[in-house]
């Protein structure tokens, strides 16, 4: 498992796990107290997911029901802002297959 890490000045994102089959999570380490937000973005820039005033505590599992592919993660926090990319990946031959064929067990 990888972590993808985007730091600077006291503002820190993990990205976890990269590649993800199912969801992903972020840790979001500042020394600010506030609140703060999260974009999710498919390569071509649009807008997939978004979670505002989020609390520190608070970590949704994103990317669920995504394609495979790689997608960018804005985290904003006090005027910094972070951009993380994560990969999505298949989550193995049998379920891609069951979505093939179209089985549902």
């Amino acid at each position: 498992m990888e972590l993808i890490v985007e730091e600077s000045h006291g503002f820190e994102v993990i990205a976890y796990p990269s590649p993800f089959a199912e969801a992903f999570s972020v840790d979001v380490i500042t020394s600010s107290p506030s609140e703060y937000s999260m974009e999710l973005f498919d390569m071509h820039g649009k807008l997939l997911e978004r979670y505002e005033n989020l609390e520190l505590k608070y970590n949704p599992d994103l990317g669920m029901n995504l394609p495979q592919g790689f997608y960018m993660l804005r985290v904003s926090q006090d005027g910094n802002t972070k951009m993380v990319k994560v990969t999505i990946r298949l989550k193995n031959n049998i379920e891609t297959s069951r979505l093939f064929l179209g089985v549902n067990s």
